[in-house]
């Protein structure tokens, strides 16, 4: 009977506390990794890492989002989730962490793009807005300019009034 319980209790997987925190060169690799296995764009992260947040469990980075400062807007960017770690409220609190971030970098309103999310961002308070909506200093990002021929969805999100 002992053996029983003790090999039970050396099967069970550790937990670790979900940590976040700000995104600093040494997650770089890790940042891409995990965009890169939720099929999105892992290009100039490095320009704006010190936009983006990092959600760990122990050593191991499952969440990211990330935003790109453009005057008085954002371009919001990679959010996504390990596999493993989803329906947990991990991006609920990287998104509240972003925006907490935008509303003290006096961003007015946030943008993104999606083909796929639109129906979990808009429970975030997003919402679709046609192209033309679309500020200068976002349609000149690289996002926009590549995403533009394709049925991309174009949502926004006001953060201050």
């Amino acid at each position: 009977m002992r053996q029983l319980v003790r090999s039970e209790v050396e099967s069970k997987t550790v937990q670790y506390p979900i940590t976040y925190s700000v995104a600093n060169p040494t997650d770089k690799n890790r940042i891409r990794r995990l965009l890169s296995e939720c099929g999105l764009p892992t290009l100039h992260i490095h320009r704006h890492l010190k936009s983006f947040m990092v959600a760990k469990a122990g050593k191991k980075t499952v969440g990211v989002i990330g935003v790109e400062v453009y005057g008085r807007v954002g371009l919001l960017r990679s959010l996504c989730v390990d596999q493993s770690y989803r329906g947990q409220g991990i991006a609920r609190m990287l998104n509240a962490k972003i925006l907490a971030y935008a509303h003290m970098r006096k961003i007015d309103r946030l943008y993104l793009f999606t083909w796929g999310a639109e129906k979990f961002v808009s429970k975030l308070g997003f919402h679709k807005i046609d192209k033309k909506r679309i500020p200068n200093s976002i349609r000149s990002t690289w996002q926009f300019r590549r995403l533009s021929p394709y049925p991309v969805v174009c949502m926004m999100k006001k953060i201050t009034d």
